[in-house]
């Protein structure tokens, strides 16, 4: 019983340590990305309106609206302006 348990927590510690090691890589390059991602800027040609005082009133179907235009757009791929972009908040 004693050598199993040595066994998982040799491979379970191994494991960590291959992952440890990949971390400072892997952060070098989400680093890299997100400095390049925000260099950008939105080049979204729809702005989608967020009708928030109907929803806040209870108005299912407004809510219902939203998230199926948000939906259809993203499944075709076509960028959109979120809400408070396009109040330039």
């Amino acid at each position: 019983m004693a050598s199993r348990l040595h066994c998982l927590y040799f491979v379970h510690c191994s494991g960590a340590a291959a992952v440890a090691k990949a971390y400072p890589a892997l952060m070098t390059y989400t680093r890299r990305m997100s400095y390049l991602l925000s260099m950008g800027e939105p080049a979204a040609s729809v702005a989608l309106f967020l009708p928030s005082s109907s929803m806040w009133l209870g108005d299912a179907a407004s809510d219902t609206a939203f998230v199926s235009t948000e939906r259809l757009l993203s499944e075709h791929q076509i960028d959109f302006v979120p809400p408070p972009l396009v109040l330039g908040l």
